[in-house]
C-alpha cells in the first residue's frame, strides 16, 4: 500500500505504508542523464534523507533509481567545471558529496540500497553507505576514479568498511568492473536477486526490520561505527578531502588511463565520518 510522496526535479519521494509504518522510497529520477549525481541531486538527497529520519516520518528508507541503471556517478559536467575552479570551490563541492553519503550512512533509521544495472563511481559509494544493499542480477559496479586521474576520497571510507582494505587496493587501482555476484562475495551487496524480484525481496527485508525496536537499531548502528573504525582527527579528514580536490581540479578529465601524481596523506587512519561543521 502507498500514499502520495513529494517530487523534486531530480528525485521522487514515495511514501509506502508497510503494516502500520511508513517507508520512504527515495528514487533518483534523472533517467535522461543516467541518474547522474549533480549538485542539485546531492543537495536534494541530503535534505530528503535527513528530513525523513529526523522527523520520524519514515521508519526505514529505500534508495532506488528510476530507469535501467542505478547511476553513472557524479555528473561529468560538474567534474569538468571543477577543472578551472579554485581549490576552495572544489573542496566545497566534495563536502556536498561527502555530506550526502554521511547523511545516508548515519541518518538513524535503516537504509536499503536497491541497485539495478550500472552503478559507477559515486553510485558505488551510495550503495556502500546504506546499511543493506540488494542488487539485481544484472548490476555492475565500477569504481572509476583512477581511470580519470582522480582519487576516490569521498567514497573510500564506505568502501573500506564494505569490502575491506585488501579489495580496495585492487579495485581502486584497476577500476575493473564487477558484477552482482562478485559484489556479494566482496561484501558490498548483501543479496542478489532477479530484477523482477527486487521490490518483493526488499519488502521482505522491511518486514524483518520493522519487527525490531527502532531505538535499538539506531544504537546498534552507532555501536558498529564506534567499534569498527578509530575516530579520526578533523585535520586528517580535511587533508584527505584536500588531496581529492586537488586531483579533481586537474585540467584533464578524459577517460584515458594516466599515472596519478604522488599524493602525500597524513599517517592517521582514514576518517570514519566527516567533521560536523561541514553539514
Amino acid at each position: 500500500m502507498m500514499n502520495a510522496g513529494t517530487r523534486h526535479s531530480c528525485i521522487d519521494v514515495e511514501m509506502r505504508i508497510h503494516g502500520g509504518d511508513r517507508i520512504g522510497w527515495v528514487w533518483l529520477d534523472r533517467t535522461s542523464d543516467a541518474n547522474a549525481i549533480d549538485r542539485d541531486t546531492a543537495h536534494a538527497l541530503t535534505r530528503t534523507v535527513g528530513r525523513l529520519a529526523r522527523s520520524g516520518e519514515a521508519r526505514a528508507i529505500v534508495l532506488a533509481a528510476k530507469g535501467d541503471i542505478f547511476s553513472c556517478g557524479t555528473e561529468i559536467g560538474w567534474l569538468r567545471d571543477q577543472a578551472s575552479a579554485p581549490l576552495n570551490t572544489a573542496m566545497a563541492d566534495m563536502r556536498k558529496l561527502a555530506q550526502m553519503l554521511q547523511t545516508l550512512a548515519e541518518c538513524g533509521v535503516p537504509t536499503i540500497a536497491r541497485v539495478q544495472g550500472l552503478a559507477m563511481g559515486m553510485a558505488v559509494g551510495l550503495a556502500a553507505a546504506c546499511d543493506i544493499c540488494v542488487a539485481a542480477e544484472d548490476a555492475v559496479f565500477h569504481i572509476t576514479d583512477s581511470r580519470v586521474g582522480m582519487l576516490p576520497t569521498v567514497i573510500s571510507p564506505y568502501l573500506l568498511r564494505a569490502i575491506g582494505e585488501r579489495q580496495c587496493r585492487r579495485y581502486f587501482q584497476t577500476t575493473e568492473g564487477f558484477g552482482a555476484t562478485r559484489a556479494r562475495e566482496l561484501g558490498l551487496a548483501h543479496e542478489v536477486v532477479p530484477r523482477s524480484e527486487l521490490d518483493r525481496h526488499i519488502e521482505s527485508l522491511i518486514t524483518s526490520l520493522l519487527a525490531c525496536d527502532p531505538m535499538s537499531q539506531a544504537s546498534a548502528s552507532s555501536l558498529i561505527r564506534l567499534l569498527a573504525v578509530q575516530a579520526p582527527r578533523q585535520d586528517s579528514a580535511e587533508a584527505l578531502l584536500r588531496a581529492g580536490a586537488k586531483l579533481r581540479a586537474r585540467p584533464s578529465l578524459d577517460t584515458r588511463p594516466s599515472p596519478l601524481p604522488a599524493v602525500h596523506l597524513p599517517p592517521e587512519p582514514f576518517f570514519d565520518s566527516l567533521p560536523q561543521e561541514i553539514g
